[in-house]
């Protein structure tokens, strides 16, 4: 399955968005209008990736029901990697920027290409 990238940034602003005691459950993702565009597959794909890559605390639960995935909480590293792509020009530009080149890039690539685009912006680089 392909890692769908604006599935992963709708999917952390919503994430960031909820109170302490509210959290997705993937089973359930269309209560969210953000991820509502999303199959089920896609946000449970995308939950699974990000809880790897450390970026989300999350809890499965595992029943003869079958399984839910619970995102609670955006990681340290999460928060990083939002604050990259948060803001729609910067991540419209580093889009632009990354899928002219190339047609595919990892998290950490899209994030460090995102802070570059930053650093422009500022007249940092």
């Amino acid at each position: 399955m392909r890692l769908n990238h604006e599935c992963v940034r709708d999917f952390l602003l919503t994430l960031e968005g909820l109170t302490e005691n509210e959290y997705i459950d993937c089973n359930d993702h269309t209560e969210f209008e953000s991820l509502q565009k999303y199959e089920k597959s896609d946000v449970v794909y995308t939950f699974q990736k990000l809880e790897e890559a450390n970026y989300i605390n999350a809890k499965v639960f595992k029943s003869l029901g079958g399984t839910s995935y619970n995102a609670m909480s955006i990681t340290w590293d999460g928060h990083q990697f939002l604050d990259n792509i948060r803001d729609n020009s910067v991540w419209s530009g580093t889009k632009d920027k990354v899928f002219s080149a190339v047609s595919s890039v990892s998290l950490p690539i899209l994030a460090e290409v995102a802070g570059s685009y930053i650093k422009s912006k500022l007249g940092l680089s």
